[in-house]
């Protein structure tokens, strides 16, 4: 349903689609740096400068980089190499080039990545913005902030703290309070004292600086996932009263909070009344159609909807791939689950805990539990810390197999690696002692395997 609305309304969108391509296409070319220009040839190497040369642990192995050079070469292979290295390893690179105080280079190197559509996440715009306000170009810097929060990503404390640091250098003080209120409403929300972010709102509005829609938006947030639906529609109600426009993040949040909760109808009218405002669906919106749809086992749905994000050109992220995964091994087709987990490195998207652990388990519910074996050893080789639902997804497998050792095995590593076991971790291994009718044995072992794990923890 949620996927037919977006695309019954794609059809009237495409001409201003096209439009709006066209312009940044434009646009784009006019910032990307012609051959001979100063990135290209005419900079300094920096080779024997302040620079004393950095190595970078990349996709591909260490890479030892003396130079500017050097950095802009390495990119330059990135960007050609199939599988498209991750926005991560862009990141390492481009942030040696901010060590090395080019950050017009680096504004140059972002602007090549955003051409071939390599993918962003929050620390990349973080440091584009960085680099704006290094080279006095606080407009520019503004405008990066406006695109973090129109494409739904949150704005995190390096962020803010950077925009901050570019309006004082331009004596914007008034701009650079109204931000730091913002700050304070976000770290508010975030902790979920929204009563007191509504505190902070109504005291705003009493004075000269009037809050904004990221302001508005971020407890708007905070109710919705309190479960404060009524709370969040007023509040919604209130800013267009007020002639402030909710964005695509601000939509995104109240069609989250009424999926998760089974309110689907008004969750298709407000993706209506969104693309009727002609505020097209973005990677926020539809992350949070398909986390939702995927949790009420609406998977069908959830599949349209991926495939409407492909037809609109929208790059899936890691939260898209691993709800998609979720949702195949809910249906137990492992095997697609498994393509789409291999489809990600080919985009350039690393799996993260949530991810890898989303396979594990179905692996591991399936009944595969060497699969998941083969993924957990993946997990480990790729740098990625496994936690407590990982190591409980693995003993709930060996006990279902029937292997208490297995189970007693991954158990130990577990405490090992001190991650903390919690109820369902013994409650997964007294299943598994009991079916093998050691009950007495069971408890015995559990409350020694207990005691045990509270000195450990204790002494770390």
């Amino acid at each position: 349903m949620l996927a037919r609305v977006c695309r019954s309304e794609s059809a009237s969108a495409i001409a201003a689609a096209a439009s709006a391509r066209w312009f940044c296409t434009r646009l784009g070319n006019r910032r990307v740096p012609k051959k001979g220009s100063k990135v290209e040839k005419s900079k300094p190497s920096l080779s024997g400068g302040t620079f004393g040369g950095e190595s970078l642990k990349l996709r591909s192995g260490s890479h030892y980089i003396k130079s500017l050079d050097d950095a802009i070469d390495l990119f330059d292979y990135m960007v050609r190499s199939r599988p498209l290295y991750s926005e991560i390893d862009f990141n390492k690179l481009i942030g040696v080039v901010v060590k090395m105080k080019r950050p017009d280079v680096a504004i140059s190197l972002h602007q090549k990545m955003e051409l071939r559509r390599i993918p962003f996440d929050i620390y990349s715009f973080s440091t584009l913005m960085k680099c704006y306000c290094s080279c006095h170009k606080l407009s520019f810097a503004l405008s990066t902030f406006g695109k973090i929060t129109k494409l739904g990503f949150h704005p995190n404390v390096v962020t803010f703290t950077t925009l901050l640091h570019g309006l004082c250098l331009q004596d914007r003080l008034s701009e650079a309070l109204a931000l730091f209120d913002h700050m304070v409403v976000n770290g508010m929300c975030k902790i979920g004292d929204t009563e007191s972010a509504l505190n902070l709102l109504r005291k705003m509005e009493q004075t000269h600086i009037k809050p904004g829609v990221v302001i508005y938006t971020a407890i708007i947030d905070r109710l919705c996932k309190d479960g404060h639906h009524s709370h969040a529609q007023k509040l919604f109600t209130e800013m267009h009263e007020k002639g402030i426009f909710p964005d695509v993040y601000t939509y995104s949040c109240m069609i989250d909070g009424f999926c998760s909760f089974g309110r689907w109808g008004d969750a298709e009218k407000l993706l209506r009344d969104m693309i009727e405002r002609q505020i097209n669906p973005q990677l926020v919106t539809f992350n949070a159609l398909i986390n939702a749809s995927v949790k009420e086992g609406k998977f069908t749905e959830a599949e349209e909807l991926y495939e409407e994000m492909l037809r609109r050109d929208i790059i899936p992220d890691t939260v898209t791939y691993s709800s998609i995964i979720d949702g195949l091994c809910k249906r137990n087709r492992l095997d697609d689950a498994k393509r789409m987990f291999d489809l990600m490195a080919t985009k350039g998207c690393s799996p993260n805990v949530v991810t890898y652990t989303t396979l594990i388990n179905g692996y591991c519910k399936a009944k595969r539990v060497d699969d998941g074996v083969e993924i957990f050893y993946l997990m480990h080789q790729r740098g990625i810390v496994a936690n407590t639902v990982t190591y409980n997804s693995l003993i709930h497998g060996f006990c279902q197999m029937g292997d208490l050792s297995g189970a007693l095995n991954i158990f130990e590593e577990m405490i090992s690696n001190g991650v903390a076991p919690n109820d369902i971790t013994f409650r997964g291994m007294l299943v598994g002692l009991c079916s093998k009718e050691e009950q007495r044995k069971a408890v015995a072992m559990l409350v020694d395997l207990q005691h045990g794990v509270d000195h450990q923890l204790k002494d770390e």
